[in-house]
C-alpha cells in the first residue's frame, strides 16, 4: 500500500487532534480516499454543466519576452459523448455579425444531429460518454495510488485554514493504464479544505520531460508547472475557476516554445441537453446514482 512508505513527518508547531491524526498513514489515507471520492464526483457531475471559459495564450522569445498574445471565450456546452466550445469573443472583441451566425449555425447543427440519431448512433454516443466517465474515475483511482503523500500541516488563507498535502510519485507502483504515465512525472503541493474534503488549489511540477505521440509530436521539458484551483458553485459541488500552465519544449523536434496559458471558468449552469447515462462499469455506479439524483 503506498501508504506503507510515506514519510512521517513531527512538526515543531502546536496542532489540533484532527492534524496530529493526518501525521499518521491511515487517517490521512482516509482523507485522501475522500477527497478523491468528491474529485470524481465533481467532474462526473461538470459534465451535464454549461459554463464559460476564458483562455488566454502567451509565447514568450528566448529572452522571455512576449512576442505574442491572444485570448477567447468560449460557451462550452454538453452534448452526449463530449463537451462542444462555442466562440464567443477572440481576443476580447466580439465577433463579427458573420462568424456569431456561424457560430450559432454549428451548435445547431451540433444539437440537431442528436435529436434525430437512430437509437443504434444513440448507444454509441452513450457509450462514449460512459467510457469518458470511466476513464475520468480511473484517473482519479491511479492518483491515489501513484504517489506517495504527506501532510505538511495547515496554511491559513483569508481566516480559513486549508490542509496542505505534498505528493511524489511512488515509483514502485505500475500504472494500470499506461496513458496516464503523465502521473510519473509530477510532484507538488495540494491544498484541501478539510471540513468538506474538497481540493481548492493543487500545484504541481514536471520532475521530467514529458512527450507527446512518444516524442514525434511535441515534448514539454522538465520544469514545467501547472496551478489548478477549483471553488464552490452550489451546495456540494466543486467545479474548476482558474488554471496557470508555464510550459517550454519542442514541437515535431525543430519548432521550441515557451508558453503560458491561463483559463478561467465561470457561469456554471445545468444543461438541458445532459441525458441519460449508460453504465460503462460497475465501479460508477453509486457515484452515477448520487448524481442522477442531485
Amino acid at each position: 500500500m503506498i501508504i506503507k512508505s510515506t514519510l512521517l513527518l513531527l512538526l515543531a508547531t502546536v496542532v489540533t487532534p484532527s492534524e496530529l491524526d493526518l501525521m499518521q498513514p491511515v487517517p490521512l489515507f482516509q482523507f485522501l480516499t475522500r477527497v478523491v471520492k468528491n474529485q470524481k464526483r465533481n467532474r462526473l457531475k461538470e459534465m451535464s454543466y454549461s459554463y464559460r471559459f476564458i483562455r488566454q495564450e502567451k509565447k514568450f522569445d528566448t529572452k522571455g519576452s512576449i512576442k505574442n498574445r491572444k485570448s477567447a471565450t468560449y460557451e462550452v456546452i454538453p452534448l452526449v459523448d463530449r463537451m462542444y466550445r462555442k466562440l464567443v469573443t477572440k481576443n476580447g472583441e466580439a465577433l463579427s455579425k458573420s462568424e456569431a451566425r456561424d457560430q450559432e449555425k454549428k451548435l445547431s447543427v451540433q444539437l440537431e444531429e442528436q435529436k434525430n440519431l437512430s437509437s443504434e448512433a444513440l448507444f454509441k454516443l452513450k457509450f462514449q460518454r460512459a467510457e469518458r466517465r470511466r476513464k475520468e474515475t480511473q484517473f482519479w483511482d491511479e492518483t491515489l495510488k501513484a504517489f506517495h503523500f504527506l501532510y505538511l500541516g495547515k496554511d491559513i488563507r483569508d481566516g480559513q485554514g486549508f490542509s496542505v498535502i505534498k505528493l511524489w510519485p511512488n515509483k514502485g507502483y505500475e500504472l494500470t493504464n499506461k496513458n496516464l504515465m503523465i502521473l510519473k512525472k509530477l510532484q507538488g503541493q495540494v491544498w484541501i479544505d478539510p471540513v468538506v474534503s474538497q481540493i481548492v488549489r493543487a500545484q504541481v511540477t514536471f520532475i521530467e520531460d514529458f512527450k507527446l505521440g512518444g516524442g514525434l509530436l511535441a515534448k514539454v521539458n522538465k520544469g514545467a508547472t501547472l496551478v489548478f484551483e477549483q471553488e464552490r458553485i452550489k451546495d456540494k459541488i466543486w467545479f474548476p475557476s482558474h488554471f496557470e500552465f508555464d510550459f517550454k519544449g519542442r514541437f515535431l523536434f525543430f519548432k521550441r516554445f515557451n508558453v503560458k496559458v491561463i483559463g478561467d471558468f465561470t457561469n456554471y449552469k445545468k444543461s438541458s441537453s445532459s441525458n441519460d447515462l449508460v453504465l460503462a462499469d460497475p465501479d460508477l455506479e453509486e457515484i452515477i446514482k448520487d448524481e442522477v439524483g442531485n
